[in-house]
């Protein structure tokens, strides 16, 4: 791709971004479309509107284009955000901020370091024509054992060790307090029964969170629900390599010219290679990958999982290691190693070379990528635009009373997050090869802040709240990016000759692994285990102010089974009140496995998986 593609793509998203977001703005102020733009706060209440839906409805004001709420995001605070979204939304917000933290002073190390030094090599061949050649602001206009090497190992070094710095701050960020009991939280941290699978305790997700169908799954039978998920995903993956490999295809025109020579007509239009080879790959691209988020959460919903919260970070997951194989890793070497995929395999010490290699050659595609997933995709976001034709439609058909029913949906994290993360990776590893493309980034994250502000405040609804449990996953996600830009400086090193650089990266490969250990022994574990200490205080301040038999009996209520919610069985005195089978994990209590009721009083969750017997069961019991 030359410089005229690169630009034909970044005027082609760019002026789509600003028609997108003028309609967004002109849409939103009219009354009628309150139950798509404001949705989260229709729902809280239906009076909430802004001035500007009480004045008349053909008020020249309304369809003036504004961008109020873009500075609305950056006045709001993050407390803000987790008192009135939770700190789930904060997480994707503190994702943003960690990624406009990251990339904002690398952006101008690169601009105002790597790039001069690149550019400036007169060590390459003369053939090279720096107007129109990418790659001269690359560490490919590099000549071999050049020691203008050194600047980009020490920009390695600096670029690592400030992303392991902010990552190291940002843990913090979901650390909370849990008003749990004692018994709950010694329970849930130890072993029930001498086999391991018989008693499996685990704290429980909020009551609204529960997939109930899903509970009586025996545990044995999970290992079949599970195995047959990673084959189902395992087949998509692979299927999905045939359009990233075509639209790589679509990427080099003259590899199409070869195969379909009647393409060569492209060439007689002016202008219009340009938009084929800049535009319509990553155009199609993100139109196929925008389905694979719904296509994995269909098939996280095969293993069976007892909340709706683990489903959808299990598809969270599965979701980034889709895109790291297919986006990242398939569009490198079905770009430029497709015929060395076999030696690959079979010098797998080599790797680190093919894949510097590779790297190197792709830049402009990734900028083209991100600037198609974030431009494009975060204006069409914010647009809404298939549920605001549907919207038309309904109100046409179905009558106008049916408007003031808002359109309610849970933030898809495990479509957001992924996404984000692989632009993210994506940035890490070309902070050093080729920082031109970091500016883009930058701006790509800008505006998934800004959008994302606005969505969580007025149109996404908190379905549940896993207390920041997502971020320990994003934190996986970005030291692979870390060590994936290491290990491709590495590669680099060896291909430039300089075997000294090498050899000194690999301590700081090492240091970033060592980290990564550190924070799961240190950090970890306040996700998913609930402190003694807060439990035994949270305990005595119940006892003292007396609310313990109110919340005993708050989570009889929350957590008994629908078929068991009914009107007569709302008796105090009787002892159908206690719920068989219930799960919880809730902010205000904490919740264990256990099947036996203590005799201290206080709301506990119990559960059980039977691996020996034909049904799985969550247990709730009233009393500590």
């Amino acid at each position: 791709m030359d410089a005229q593609s690169l630009l034909a793509s970044a005027s082609i998203n760019i002026g789509l971004v600003f028609i997108i977001l003028v309609l967004f703005s002109i849409f939103k102020k009219q009354p009628g479309n309150a139950v798509v733009y404001r949705a989260r706060i229709m729902s809280r209440d239906e009076a909430a509107f802004p001035a500007c839906y009480q004045e008349d409805a053909f008020s020249f004001r309304r369809f003036l284009p504004s961008f109020e709420w873009v500075g609305r995001a950056f006045r709001v605070t993050e407390d803000e955000l987790m008192r009135n979204c939770g700190l789930d939304a904060l997480v994707v917000i503190r994702l943003f901020k960690f990624g406009i933290k990251l990339f904002v002073p690398c952006s101008v190390v690169g601009l105002l370091v790597l790039v001069p030094v690149n550019c400036t090599s007169q060590e390459r061949s003369s053939s090279i024509t720096l107007s129109y050649s990418i790659d001269s602001f690359t560490i490919s206009n590099i000549g071999r054992g050049s020691n203008r090497l050194w600047v980009h190992f020490s920009c390695l070094y600096v670029v690592s060790l400030y992303a392991l710095y902010l990552l190291y701050q940002e843990l913090p960020a979901a650390f909370v307090s849990f008003n749990s009991r004692q018994g709950a939280a010694l329970a849930s941290q130890t072993q029930q029964h001498e086999d391991p699978l018989l008693w499996i305790t685990e704290p429980a997700p909020e009551p609204r969170d529960v997939l109930w169908n899903n509970l009586a799954v025996p545990y044995g039978y999970l290992i079949v629900h599970r195995l047959l998920a990673v084959v189902v995903a395992s087949v998509l993956t692979i299927f999905f390599a045939i359009p990233v490999t075509a639209v790589q295809g679509i990427a080099q025109l003259e590899n199409i010219k070869k195969w379909f020579p009647p393409a060569r007509a492209i060439q007689l239009i002016p202008g219009l290679s340009s938009i084929v080879t800049g535009c319509l790959p990553s155009f199609i691209l993100n139109s196929f990958i925008y389905a694979v988020p719904y296509a994995m959460l269909g098939i996280c919903g095969l293993q069976c999982c007892v909340s709706r919260s683990k489903k959808e970070m299990k598809t969270c997951s599965m979701v980034f290691y889709f895109l790291l194989g297919n986006v990242f890793f398939l569009s490198l070497l079905s770009g430029s190693l497709l015929e060395q995929i076999g030696e690959s395999f079979a010098h797998p010490k080599s790797f680190p070379n093919h894949l510097a290699t590779a790297v190197s050659s792709q830049a402009d595609f990734f900028i083209t990528y991100i600037l198609t997933d974030g431009l494009s995709g975060f204006s069409l976001e914010i647009l809404q635009l298939c549920l605001l034709v549907w919207h038309f439609i309904r109100s046409g058909s179905f009558g106008r009373e049916t408007q003031k029913e808002p359109y309610l949906y849970s933030l898809p994290y495990y479509r957001v997050i992924p996404s984000v993360c692989i632009c993210i990776l994506i940035g890490m590893v070309y902070a050093v090869v080729a920082p031109f493309l970091l500016p883009f980034l930058v701006v790509y994250l800008l505006l998934g802040y800004v959008v994302y502000i606005n969505q969580i405040q007025d149109v996404y609804q908190t379905t549940y709240e896993t207390c920041g449990q997502y971020w320990p996953h994003i934190h996986n996600y970005i030291v692979i990016a870390i060590v994936l830009m290491q290990v491709t400086m590495i590669g680099l090193f060896g291909l430039k000759s300089k075997p000294t650089a090498t050899i000194l990266t690999i301590p700081l490969l090492v240091l970033t692994l060592l980290f990564n250990e550190y924070c799961k022994i240190c950090f970890r574990p306040t996700f998913y285990r609930y402190s003694v200490q807060n439990a035994m205080e949270n305990d005595e301040l119940d006892e003292k102010e007396g609310t313990m038999e109110a919340h005993k009996e708050m989570a009889i209520k929350s957590y008994r089974q629908p078929f068991l919610r009914c009107t007569h069985l709302e008796s105090a005195d009787s002892s159908t009140t206690e719920p068989l089978v219930s799960s919880k994990r809730s902010l205000k209590n904490d919740a264990i496995e256990s099947d036996e009721p203590d005799e201290k009083g206080g709301a506990v969750e119990a559960a059980l998986r039977d691996s020996g017997s034909r049904q799985q069961s969550r247990l709730a019991d009233s009393l500590v």
